[in-house]
């Protein structure tokens, strides 16, 4: 997957974990799964393309934290 993950609709939280479960599912061994980071998942492009607000408002308690590890 070649970036901008974070741009995509209104489940984007979701396309973005999906990406992160496969990655270590697969991303180790024969089956490799690779993700390439875009500039939508830089902080400045995730907040003007509404991630940081779907997190705030999905994950209310830990919206914090899970901002930092993405």
């Amino acid at each position: 997957f070649n970036g901008d993950f974070v741009d995509r609709g209104p489940q984007q939280c979701e396309v973005y974990f999906i990406l992160l479960y496969a990655l270590v599912l697969y991303g180790k061994g024969s089956n490799s799964f690779f993700m390439n980071r875009g500039n939508h998942e830089d902080y400045g492009c995730s907040v003007r393309f509404g991630f940081k607000e779907e997190i705030m408002s999905k994950y209310c308690l830990y919206s914090k934290l899970i901002m930092k590890k993405c």
